[in-house]
């Protein structure tokens, strides 16, 4: 990792917090940002299809 990296990510850490903790809590909110991104596309765009709860439910 290159310093101006590791200064940032040092930067991002709150006191107490580890690394993992920190590297976890930035995966968690990546992975939320791109389920977001994909449902405000499929909003703009229009393509999706109406399901229902219930049908899904039966398999379980």
């Amino acid at each position: 990792m290159k310093e101006p990296t590791w200064r940032d990510l040092h930067n991002l850490k709150e006191a107490g917090q580890s690394y993992d903790e920190l590297l976890s809590q930035m995966i968690r909110r990546e992975q939320d940002y791109r389920d977001w991104r994909m449902i405000a596309e499929i909003d703009e765009t229009g393509e999706f299809v109406a399901f229902d709860p219930d049908d899904i439910l039966q398999d379980d």
